[in-house]
């Protein structure tokens, strides 16, 4: 099977070490969709999404620009909601989307993002187990032999599971 090709889009406040020669650096969720917008009108086969950038200090959030991508704020689940709901993901024919910042998938907090985001979007989710560093990454963005620190989803602890059913 192929591997999806990537689409690389990283925090302005992260270091341009971390730049690939089609990267996408964005501050806000208004310019990740402008980013999204102009890719969907390529057509294209399977892509990732990948989401460069810190994560928060306490609650292990990916920080893209200004945003931390928390689905429990309200301003950034209705941006991907808006997203689905507009079909971008499917238009630019992306069929996961990884969180690619230090231990993104570690705390309850991220976890719970992850999950979030997959429901809404009806994509995979990744998320980092570990400290990410520029080692981890190379020309083309998140190197490969390192995809063994992600993890998706649907492979997080049932808790969540469990109250996403009742909501």
């Amino acid at each position: 099977m192929k591997r999806p090709e990537i689409i690389n889009v990283i925090s302005d406040r992260l270091s341009p070490l971390f730049d690939t020669a089609e990267s996408h650096r964005v501050r806000s969720l208004a310019e990740l969709r402008g980013v999204l917008d102009c890719i969907a009108a390529e057509p294209s086969p399977e892509r990732y999404l990948d989401l460069r950038g810190h994560s928060t200090r306490n609650g292990k959030l990916l920080r893209l620009g200004e945003t931390v991508i928390d689905m429990c704020h309200p301003s950034v689940d209705g941006f991907f909601r808006e997203l689905a709901r507009d079909g971008v993901l499917a238009r630019t024919n992306v069929v996961g989307v990884r969180l690619l910042g230090c231990e993104t998938a570690v705390q309850d907090t991220g976890q719970l993002t992850m999950r979030l985001l997959a429901r809404v979007l009806g994509v995979r989710v990744y998320g980092a187990k570990k400290p990410l560093l520029r080692s981890h990454h190379d020309e083309a963005g998140f190197h490969r032999a390192f995809e063994h620190i992600l993890v998706e989803s649907s492979e997080l602890p049932d808790r969540w599971r469990r109250m996403l059913q009742r909501s």
